[in-house]
């Protein structure tokens, strides 16, 4: 994702990608301004298959969030 977005609005925008590919998650950026990420989805009839290579980040699945999902 490229885009003239502030760091506040990319991340949020990174979230909704994780949600829609997995669930909803909590992200933490070390640094939100020069975070880099890159993830991949395939789909062959009901398989997917993703993958998700990003610079330090933690993914955190917090209560609130499990209700949502």
């Amino acid at each position: 994702m490229k885009t003239t977005a502030t760091p506040t609005e990319r991340a949020a925008q990174r979230s909704a990608i994780i949600a829609d590919i997995y669930f909803p998650l909590q992200l933490s950026y070390r640094d939100p301004a020069t975070f880099q990420g890159r993830l991949e989805r395939r789909s062959t009839g009901r398989v997917s298959l993703s993958r998700l290579c990003t610079e330090p980040t933690c993914y955190e699945r917090v209560p609130v969030l499990i209700r949502q999902g």
